[in-house]
């Protein structure tokens, strides 16, 4: 009766309630229903073991939540009449987020409280876990139900941030222990190493421990410091200076020293000067020797005050054992004395004594000096040398000219350098004018008509004679007309080459007076772009390819003006001949380009093939025609091959598309003819 009761009076308040979370299961009252924590209050199972709620809306809620193993105690605990057991048993059923005694509370920590008959219970906490609680790792699940406290496995697992390993046990400040590791999914290795390699296979091994383990700082290994361009160190505790930078996941590989780190990530750089800056940022050196284009010297990269240490070494320099090597090596066109003298005490303190040797002088004069003072009278002198570091000596104007002003007519570059300054010095040479179309030579301009003192471009090439340099440099000028303007003057008489040239649009001209031959036009005074050719049939063909060349030739000449070739007149539906006079003669074509024949019959029988032979070849009536018959479809009848004017059985002459026959018997025997006699087929 007072299950009954109890019943109706929850039933009464889940209806009249609202559905605030006030439900929870009376495990402690054994009651096998759920109570109202307004009207029956409890600090007991309103919270689990994560901090989660036991509560529920209301009564239903509750008991389908939390007794739920059958549909009996379901029923039981929504009447409040569950079967309950006062004494308890042994046996483990499920409470919350654990497995709990089925006993009264009040009988130990592991009792959770009675449940009723048709609750499912198991044996034993660990068989209750292994059942009902698959997603979390048994021993913690069964350390808990039995009331224990979890300390984890002491292996390793991965942290919620990805970051590092942390350690399966409680939280310490000091420790790597990231919590006991709860779920099932969580994959735990047996050690740090393990947990780095599996988990964090992407991160640097050695950094991955590192981060992992708090008393560790760093390994004493090296990185890439691409923000600085070099090595840094990944220092521990006990390491400092100013090599130690912050390494980071996106640092890539640790090397065991600066060398290897610089080797394998800035191998571009060179290696010695990288290690150097490694290793000392602030005052690392090499103490080895490079070039310094600037003072056209080699400088040695350390900080001591020796006038040749040098700090600006950088990292694409090539670094030598001694100077002697630097100078070999990068400073090959200059003096090697005198360099590894300047290099070893230093530019700044570098003395020029003057060795009278030549050397190129870049200045205004462009030409080889005497290292020699100025003031010594010398007009060869160039000054002394004060840092020879930079200039290559010779012992004579030849190899100076011929190692730094190459490009300079050798020749020309000596008697400047021995004259002592440009248009004193003349070698006697020819060099092309080309705005004059001439050659001129290099001496003073009082020696003659020829004489222009020296080329405006050094590097022009210089000839012994004028006609040599007229064959090289004007070679398209006519060159006993180029060599006499050349030797005596602009004024001199024209001389004709005698070459042919496009005379008209037509035909071509010889380049001679017009006295000294037929195809003479005289001599050609405007010669740039003028192309000249040995002969008038080079030259036809050569710029009147669309006209028949015998015609060009014809024309150019000089001669007769004909050809004497024939060449189909399509007008007149004849071949003429290219000549003055009577038939076949007929003038010279009128189109150039027509084609022409060696003899008239060729030209018939190409050109006009399509014409009577006879008209073609305007041969007389009394010679035209053959002994042959033809069939005149006009008359209807088999006519003689033969002009007309002769009679019958002569009618006409047959055209070239016409069958000719041997005999009239021969064409009155064609088909179109064998139903008429002889006699009326036969034009007689």
């Amino acid at each position: 009766m007072t299950r009954f009761v109890s019943a109706l009076a929850f039933m009464a308040m889940s209806v009249g309630r609202a559905q605030a979370n006030n439900w929870y299961p009376d495990w402690d009252g054994g009651s096998g229903t759920c109570l109202d924590k307004t009207v029956t209050p409890s600090t007991n199972h309103l919270f689990q073991e994560d901090g989660s709620s036991f509560l529920t809306a209301n009564l239903d809620a509750c008991c389908d939540r939390y007794y739920l193993a059958s549909a009996g105690d379901t029923a039981d605990c929504k009447t409040g009449a569950a079967d309950t057991d006062s004494t308890g048993t042994d046996e483990y059923t499920v409470r919350g987020d654990r497995c709990s005694k089925n006993c009264p509370t009040t009988e130990g920590a592991e009792c959770g409280g009675l449940v009723g008959s048709s609750v499912t219970k198991f044996n034993s906490a660990d068989a209750c876990c292994a059942q009902t609680f698959g997603y979390i790792r048994r021993e913690y699940c069964t350390t808990i139900s039995h009331r224990g406290t979890y300390g984890g496995t002491g292996k390793w697992y991965l942290d919620s941030g990805g970051r590092m390993c942390v350690q399966d046990c409680a939280t310490s400040t000091d420790t790597a222990c990231g919590g006991v590791s709860i779920q099932n999914w969580q994959i735990l290795s047996d050690t740090l190493d393990d947990c780095c390699s599996a988990r964090l296979s992407h991160l640097n091994q050695e950094f991955c421990v590192v981060q992992s383990t708090p008393t560790l700082e760093g390994t004493d290994t090296w990185f890439v410091d691409d923000t600085v361009g070099r090595c840094r160190q990944f220092c521990t505790a006990t390491t400092t200076g100013s090599q130690c930078g912050t390494y980071t996941t996106s640092r890539g590989d640790l090397y065991p020293d600066a060398a290897a780190c610089c080797s394998a990530r800035l191998n571009w750089q060179n290696s010695e000067y990288c290690t150097s800056r490694s290793t000392d940022p602030d005052t690392g050196t090499t103490n080895k020797w490079f070039v310094d284009y600037t003072l056209n010297a080699c400088v040695r990269d350390c900080t001591t005050s020796a006038t040749h240490c040098d700090s600006g070494l950088t990292e694409s320099d090539t670094l030598f054992d001694t100077s002697t090597a630097c100078c070999a090596a990068k400073l090959g066109s200059v003096d090697s004395d005198s360099c590894v003298s300047v290099s070893e005490s230093g530019v700044a303190n570098a003395t020029a004594t003057g060795t009278s040797k030549w050397y190129a002088d870049y200045s205004s004069s462009r030409r080889c000096v005497v290292d020699c003072p100025t003031n010594s009278g010398n007009p060869t002198c160039g000054g002394t040398i004060s840092t020879g570091a930079g200039v290559s000596f010779y012992d004579t104007v030849e190899q100076c000219c011929s190692e730094k002003f190459q490009w300079y007519q050798s020749d020309l570059c000596k008697v400047i350098s021995e004259a002592g300054t440009v248009g004193n010095g003349h070698t006697n040479m020819w060099y092309a004018k080309q705005s004059d179309n001439v050659c001129v030579q290099d001496c003073a301009s009082s020696g003659g008509v020829s004489c222009e003192g020296n080329p405006s471009s050094f590097s022009e090439p210089l000839y012994d004679t004028a006609a040599a340099c007229c064959s090289a440099k004007l070679d398209w000028i006519n060159q006993d007309r180029c060599e006499t303007q050349s030797t005596l003057g602009a004024s001199a008489p024209l001389v004709g080459g005698r070459q042919w040239f496009a005379h008209t649009g037509s035909t071509c001209g010889q380049d001679c007076v017009t006295a000294e031959g037929q195809g003479c036009v005289g001599v050609v005074d405007q010669i740039s772009g003028v192309q000249f050719y040995s002969t008038v049939a080079e030259c036809c063909t050569a710029k009147f390819s669309w006209i028949i060349s015998d015609l060009c030739v014809a024309l150019s000449d000089g001669g007769s003006g004909h050809s004497f070739k024939y060449y189909p007149d399509q007008g007149a539906r004849v071949c003429r001949q290219d000549c003055d006079g009577a038939a076949p003669c007929g003038g010279s074509p009128s189109n150039l380009a027509v084609p022409v024949f060696d003899n008239i019959a060729s030209c018939c029988s190409t050109a006009m093939s399509w014409q009577n032979k006879f008209t073609c070849e305007q041969t007389p009536a009394a010679e035209a025609g053959t002994d042959q018959y033809w069939i005149n479809w006009q008359l209807n009848k088999c006519v003689k091959n033969c002009v007309t004017s002769q009679g019958r059985p002569c009618g006409g002459l047959a055209e070239s598309w016409d069958v000719l026959y041997g005999s009239v018997g021969d064409c009155c025997g064609q088909p179109a003819f064998s139903w008429k006699e002889l006699s009326e087929c036969a034009y007689t």
